[in-house]
């Protein structure tokens, strides 16, 4: 226990000076004695250095900005596995890994990361839970290479609910690696429509595999589809209703195209929107911002989850204004107009926060503690310090509050 309070202590919290002045009796008590406990911690930080894996490691260089470093330790987090860990956590060890080094990967480094992880995108492609599923199709949406495609159209073929994400974002994946790729796939979506069977079973196994279809497909494929379902009333009734979408692929104005049908809602299935504003995000065309921006207020989850995805590839080309003002209503959705705003401006997101934080009417506040403590500095000490005062402070946010304080005396 003791030591694991070190560990914690060095890693999390080794600039405060209690902390600091805790280590170095704990060391020197050690030193005198002889005992492994005091050596292991031969500096504010030395105990967590010497127990940390290539993970850890990596994310200590990664804060220090040894960019250098830490991609080489992400690589041997993700290349080797670490001794006496267990396969769930070698698992999220490597996804992790792969993620972090995708942010700035060049297509050889792509090329490594999808040699080492391979084994477990296939496992988690066949049999994940929603989260694995889904950060998979994640991964092999970033590295975009013709090697992933058996395993996205596994992803593509889990039907239930919970993997609509990852059916999303397979669907994504498919598209961006090019004509034969969808083409396989497109073939592959029509023969489940011919043959029914387990994977088109019920009605959302049906909407799912149409909707795939859909984007995936060429105005070739749709009208087969259309010809397929002729006879197939349980089908047909679906692919009437995606009538607007049909042919998408093949439309030159497809950014336009979808952007009005987004703003219209009642001429697609409402289980489409986010499927659109997903692809919208893909695109890359600044002009759907206005239309995504909205939708982050959305009452349906998974559009207002897409949506902010979306925005997040668009970067820059949603201009700040949009997100300050998004931001600034007080409602369910604050939290995600927040996360979308300091995420594509950083530090630029500061005043903003920091009102939102300052604002005792505020009902949603806690993602603005949340990035104070990732973006904030010494400044915002002077409120936060009064704030975090269990007694006469925020006592509602009092969690959020000293996490903030926590991080920026991290940091500074």
């Amino acid at each position: 226990i003791k030591s694991e309070a070190q560990n914690k202590l060095s890693y999390s919290w080794s600039k405060r000076p209690e902390v600091k002045a805790a280590l170095q009796k704990l060391h020197a008590a050690g030193a005198a004695s002889g005992s492994s406990t005091g050596s292991a911690t031969s500096s504010s930080n030395g105990s967590a250095a010497s127990t940390q894996t290539a993970f850890q490691k990596a994310e200590t260089f990664s804060k220090a900005g040894q960019t250098a470093a830490a991609r080489e330790q992400y690589f041997a987090a993700l290349e080797h596995a670490n001794a006496g860990e267990s396969k769930d956590v070698i698992a999220y060890t490597q996804r992790a890994a792969a993620q972090k080094l995708l942010v700035a990967a060049s297509a050889q480094d792509k090329k490594r990361i999808w040699q080492a992880i391979a084994p477990q995108i296939y496992k988690d492609a066949k049999s994940g839970n929603y989260l694995e599923s889904a950060e998979a199709a994640e991964i092999m949406l970033k590295l975009r290479d013709p090697a992933c495609l058996d395993d996205l159209i596994l992803l593509l073929d889990r039907r239930d609910v919970m993997q609509a994400k990852a059916n999303r974002l397979a669907t994504m994946a498919v598209i961006d690696l090019g004509p034969a790729a969808r083409a396989k796939v497109a073939q592959h979506l029509l023969s489940l429509v011919q043959s029914g069977g387990a994977l088109v079973k019920d009605q959302e196994s049906r909407t799912t595999t149409l909707v795939e279809l859909v984007f995936i497909g060429t105005e070739a494929d749709s009208k087969r589809c259309t010809e397929l379902v002729a006879s197939k009333p349980d089908f047909k009734f679906i692919w009437d209703k995606l009538a607007k979408l049909q042919g998408i692929s093949d439309k030159k104005e497809q950014c336009q195209y979808l952007n009005n049908l987004m703003q219209s809602k009642s001429e697609v299935l409402p289980d489409v929107l986010p499927w659109v504003a997903e692809r919208l995000g893909r695109i890359g065309d600044g002009a759907a911002s206005s239309v995504l921006v909205a939708a982050l207020g959305s009452v349906n989850y998974h559009l207002s989850d897409c949506a902010a995805s979306a925005l997040i590839s668009l970067g820059r080309k949603c201009s700040k204004d949009k997100l300050v003002a998004a931001a600034l209503i007080d409602g369910d959705n604050r939290a995600r107009s927040i996360d979308v705003l300091c995420t594509i401006y950083g530090a630029e997101a500061l005043p903003t926060i920091r009102k939102i934080a300052k604002d005792p009417k505020a009902k949603y506040r806690a993602s603005a503690f949340i990035w104070l403590g990732r973006l904030g500095n010494k400044d915002d000490l002077t409120y936060l310090i009064p704030m975090s005062d269990y007694w006469q402070g925020d006592r509602l946010n009092h969690y959020w509050v000293t996490m903030a304080l926590d991080d920026i005396e991290s940091r500074h």
